[in-house]
């Protein structure tokens, strides 16, 4: 919300007025935390929407949109005030993973009370005085406001979402392959999410659900819980500019997100399937400050996306992470490599395997673009020559994605994937992929989506023959 300032040209009426107001005004107390807020639109400061809703809270209300934002560099305040009470929520910006932005909720929602006001030296008799307890008993009795089961359920949320699409799944030049068995209704992706919000430890949990992706959907309605993507992690902020997580928590790397519901495109590319890991077990360190930002990272080898087995490469090892980046209102970029000991081409010694990953992306107005290229080097792979002897190189991949918001309602998104020198070590010596996606949001609760992706397969060996596929998918994504 805009606030512009009139020339003043009565300088005694502005004094008057002043007086009145800060006489009616009286100062506020902070109180316990309660109710909840959620950003319903905006990508800036400027145009951002907050909601607050009031359970457990002494202030009765229906949801209310904030009335006021204040802008700290990449955070803004979020205010809502009534005669007696005043909320504030924290809000922290960050790349949502297609272009556009997400806005992180930073510890709990603030709320302030309005104290007993002191009697004015002008004040006539104890009138004042009077008022203020009758108002504390009829508003503000009998004491409930600080009760602690009240305040643990204000700090408590629940949400989540469930994608469900059409979709016609085709293959060409590719007798391993059905496309039928990926084609029909399904239940594409979803998830359950709770979380407890405190002053400084915060606990998240996120349960995925999705149809089974190794069965016929004609045949089979099987429903898989947890799989690749669950989180559960508790997260301690020791300064507004350093935080901890311990658990297992979203990966780091890459550009598009993990739910279906954060990215323009529902079906994830092929760099972020074959090329990054998905979750990672173990501690992450964050430090950010004035949009800089560093990641650390110590966890468990057997996230999806690692392509490893304990026991089978002597993946049994710790890998450690880091990621530096930097992100405004405009531009945005990060650098990332994780790595951990693997197996050697002898298959004797020890090497490391290791991702390194580059991302830079740009907003102007209501055009997006983002780039990502990475490497990922596996010591042992041999399926890009028949020796057993050699290292290959490293497998690589690049993606293109561009975004237009054509309404705040309607997204076009375009999408271009290449990987090289197969980094999945699935014997695809190359992969070209294309992609068209549209997006539209009915409600906050309500959005549709619609894509079309073809994609062309050169397998690794001399003369291979290349097949494609091609994906038309439209479906809705529900929010509760």
């Amino acid at each position: 919300m805009r606030h512009m300032n009139g020339a003043v040209t009565v300088g005694t009426f502005l004094i008057s007025m002043l007086g009145v107001s800060l006489a009616h005004a009286g100062p506020f107390k902070k109180g316990p935390s309660c109710g909840d807020a959620r950003v319903v639109s905006g990508d800036t400061c400027s145009n951002v929407k907050v909601e607050f809703q009031f359970s457990g809270c002494e202030h009765k209300s229906s949801p209310e949109m904030a009335k006021k934002i204040i802008c700290e560099g990449n955070e803004i305040k979020a205010r809502y005030q009534t005669e007696n009470y005043r909320f504030q929520a924290r809000f922290k910006k960050s790349d949502d993973g297609w272009g556009g932005v997400s806005w992180a909720p930073v510890g709990s929602v603030e709320q302030y009370i309005k104290s007993e006001p002191k009697p004015s030296k002008h004040a006539k008799a104890d009138k004042p005085k009077e008022q203020a307890v009758a108002f504390e008993k009829t508003e503000r009795a009998p004491s409930a406001a600080y009760d602690l089961k009240a305040l643990e359920q204000a700090r408590v949320s629940f949400s989540g979402f469930a994608d469900i699409r059409y979709s016609n799944y085709t293959v060409k030049d590719n007798t391993s392959l059905r496309g039928q068995d990926e084609s029909g209704f399904l239940m594409a992706d979803g998830a359950a999410y709770g979380s407890y919000k405190g002053d400084k430890l915060s606990i998240y949990g996120d349960l995925p659900f999705r149809r089974s992706h190794t069965s016929n959907v004609s045949s089979d309605a099987a429903i898989e819980l947890g799989k690749d993507k669950a989180q559960f992690y508790m997260s301690y902020d020791f300064h507004e500019n350093f935080s901890a997580q311990l658990g297992q928590f979203d990966t780091i790397y890459g550009v598009e997100l993990n739910d279906s519901k954060d990215r323009l495109f529902g079906t994830a590319g092929q760099v972020y399937s074959n090329t990054l890991p998905v979750v990672h077990t173990g501690l992450l360190l964050d430090f950010h400050m004035d949009g800089a930002y560093a990641k650390a990272l110590i966890a468990n080898p057997s996230d999806r996306g690692s392509y490893g087995a304990a026991g089978t490469n002597k993946d049994n090892n710790t890998e450690y992470g880091l990621a530096l980046g930097y992100s405004n209102d405009m531009i945005r970029g990060q650098v990332g490599y994780l790595s951990r000991p693997w197996l050697d081409i002898d298959g004797t010694s020890m090497s490391n395997r290791s991702l390194l990953d580059f991302i830079l992306g740009a907003t102007f107005g209501h055009f997006s673009i983002d780039l990502e290229y990475n490497m990922v080097n596996v010591p042992n792979k041999n399926t890009l020559t028949t020796s057993t002897t050699d290292s290959e190189d490293a497998g690589k991949g690049l993606l293109a994605l561009a975004s237009y918001e054509v309404t705040d309602e309607i997204g076009v998104a375009l999408r271009y994937e290449n990987l090289k020198d197969d980094p999945a070590a699935g014997s695809i010596d190359e992969t070209n992929s294309y992609g068209l996606g549209l997006h539209y949001t009915m409600d906050k609760n309500l959005q549709l989506h619609a894509e079309y992706i073809a994609s062309e397969f050169t397998p690794t060996g001399t003369n291979p023959t290349k097949w494609k596929s091609n994906l038309f998918e439209a479906g809705v994504i529900l929010s509760f």
